[in-house]
């Protein structure tokens, strides 16, 4: 009775770890109760596996499926990211317990005494559980990146190595070694009779297969992450260009329409003066009509960063966000028309998601410009939900961070009362040749 208390003890702790660590790689919030609830479930499929309703194999695969759920239940992950992570816990656990195994059998075996033999299990559980947390930190330091979200274009990737070698450390335990100790107090351990130590090398060779999987996945993970950055960026440039474009057309049609302003008014007074009032207000509305679709709603300084600001509160009104900028762009500052573009739409498309979460008649952004000497500040603030915290360096801020890089600025970000505030610091250069020739 007394080793089986023990060993679901044992059984209950690394359940614990088990689920600590995969909280970690999730990267969310490690809370107890769910790891006891875990841990006593873990114990039920140890209590079958020693009543020998279940095999070695079959005790893994409830394993990964008893962590998966339980990371869908308990934590709200998805699928994809469960049994990934899952899988890989599990495998990690089985790896270090086999190669545990291997190096005490090979010690019994080596040292014929009985001493040696009583202490084997307290030991190899001690040295498991080390073993465990090293190999788990290692793991947490240089993939815990990469493991999150886990995309379901790269799950087979992570999934098929491991399984492998979660499936073979199973067979080696079932089949190899199997449940059955004999010692002969003369010859030592008789059974079973195995070469531990090419065992053991076996095994550490699939831990390094597992490393060598995981290091192929974070570089699969860091290609298509790659490759969808650069995508968002051409679609974004591409927008740039729209924005700038139209600027352009409506300075042209601007200039067209100022050239022939003395024309309209020669054709204006020859109306009043034949008493035609009526087609001259007629005259004076088609007028006033051009002049409108000829002009932005916002007038900044700057025709593209207009174009792009009176599209975007387009977008705002008719999520009824009320908007209030206040930016005047300086004049012939050497600061390109694509960059201040990509500062704002990526700014205020933050600020556009992030105001849509909340209730309707909270709903604002502010945007204010300030210059002193060569230092212009962009200021750019929205009211966000209570649990709102500092946002992750995502595709949006990584392209304001390389804009004001190239302007030798900075970014601010701060979250506070339910406000977020983007603060961006450009330093005006003075001569082209103070901006660095780099590309986003």
């Amino acid at each position: 009775m007394w080793p089986i208390i023990m060993g679901l003890l044992y059984t209950g702790m690394i359940s614990v770890l088990l689920y600590y660590y995969f909280c970690r790689l999730a990267g969310i919030k490690f809370q107890w109760y769910y790891s006891v609830m875990y841990a006593v479930l873990s114990c039920s499929l140890a209590i079958f596996r020693h009543l020998g309703w279940t095999t070695e194999f079959l005790d893994m695969c409830l394993g990964i499926m008893l962590l998966t759920g339980c990371g869908m239940l308990f934590q709200k992950i998805r699928f994809t990211e469960s049994i990934g992570l899952s899988s890989l816990i599990i495998s990690l656990y089985s790896i270090v317990a086999g190669m545990m195994q291997s190096a005490f059998f090979w010690i019994v075996a080596s040292i014929r005494s009985e001493i040696v033999l009583k202490f084997a299990d307290l030991l190899q559980n001690a040295a498991v559980v080390a073993m465990l947390i090293l190999t788990c930190r290692i793991i947490h330091k240089s993939f815990s990146g990469s493991m999150r979200p886990i995309r379901h274009q790269s799950l087979l990737m992570l999934l098929f190595p491991v399984l492998f070698i979660t499936f073979f450390e199973a067979f080696i335990s079932d089949f190899v070694y199997g449940n059955t100790i004999i010692w002969d107090t003369e010859k030592g351990l008789t059974f079973p009779s195995l070469n531990n130590f090419e065992l053991l090398v076996l095994r550490l060779l699939a831990c390094g297969g597992l490393f060598c999987a995981l290091i192929a996945y974070r570089k699969l993970s860091d290609l298509i992450e790659h490759e969808q950055t650069i995508r968002l960026l051409r679609q974004q440039t591409q927008n740039q260009e729209v924005y700038v474009r139209e600027a352009k057309s409506r300075y042209e049609q601007t200039r067209s329409f100022r050239h022939d302003i003395k024309n309209h008014l020669l054709i204006l007074h020859q109306l009043i003066k034949d008493g035609k009032s009526n087609e001259a207000s007629e005259y004076l509305g088609n007028m006033e009509t051009v002049s409108d679709a000829l002009s932005f709603q916002v007038h900044t300084g700057n025709a593209a960063a207009d174009a792009l600001l009176s599209s975007k509160l387009g977008v705002a009104s008719q999520q009824e966000i009320h908007v209030h900028c206040a930016i005047s762009i300086p004049k012939q500052s050497l600061i390109a028309d694509m960059d201040w573009c990509i500062v704002l739409s990526n700014a205020l498309d933050n600020a556009i998601n992030a105001s849509a979460a909340i209730d309707r008649q909270d709903r604002w952004i502010h945007l204010s410009g300030i210059q002193k000497g060569n230092i212009y500040l962009l200021s750019i603030e929205n009211r966000c939900r209570k649990d709102t915290a500092l946002p992750l360096e995502g595709i949006g801020f990584s392209n304001i961070r390389a804009v004001l890089k190239k302007y030798n600025g900075n970014m601010d970000v701060e979250v506070a009362e339910n406000i977020f505030k983007l603060n961006m610091l450009f330093i005006i250069p003075q001569h082209p040749k103070d901006i660095p020739q780099q590309s986003h």
